[in-house]
């Protein structure tokens, strides 16, 4: 199994995009997409994203409107790139996914919803993440529900079964549980 499956934006996806170049001032335009907040008395930063719309769009700062539904990541800054050249010298583009996450649960140490900013994550990381199995945990009955459209596919793991590592369920997906 690969780890180099690639999942397409979608619309209602967050992304965060920074832009570095040779000038400070356009870098920080476009990375400034976050705004200070207080809350009991703590100042922080709330990130925001680039929200992909209903239509599949983004609006970028001197760009305006860019359709990134159906593109992958490194295709929407590959794209971004190109189309800033104009207006900078030399953009450097990040692309990352900002409210792609994982839910655990169950006999885990921390349960807890983890963000997910690549496309895929293995199984091991995500367990590892939230703590590793307690100690009274079955290591041969580990549940995974993904959804898949309209439908939701349950596939129980076997983490003693070496066959894990060539499973297409060993990456875990945006959403799963």
């Amino acid at each position: 199994i690969s780890n180099t499956y690639e999942s397409k934006i979608q619309q209602k996806d967050v992304l965060g995009i920074t832009v570095s170049s040779l000038s400070k001032e356009l870098d920080d335009a476009f990375n400034d997409v976050s705004k200070s907040t207080t809350e009991n008395g703590i100042t922080g930063k709330t990130v925001m994203g680039y929200p992909v719309n209903d239509q599949g769009n983004i609006l970028i700062h001197y760009l305006g409107t860019i359709h990134a539904e159906g593109m992958t990541r490194k295709e929407l800054q590959q794209k971004l790139q190109k189309d800033l050249l104009p207006y900078m010298k030399e953009p450097i583009v990040a692309v990352q996914y900002l409210n792609h996450k994982v839910t655990v649960l169950g006999q885990v140490v921390k349960p807890q919803v983890l963000n997910m900013p690549e496309e895929q994550m293995p199984l091991l990381d995500v367990l590892v993440n939230s703590g590793d199995l307690k100690d009274n945990a079955s290591r041969t009955n580990i549940m995974i529900i993904r959804e898949n459209g309209t439908e939701k596919k349950v596939k129980l793991i076997n983490l003693e079964d070496h066959s894990i590592f060539t499973s297409p369920w060993y990456y875990v997906q945006p959403n799963d549980i």
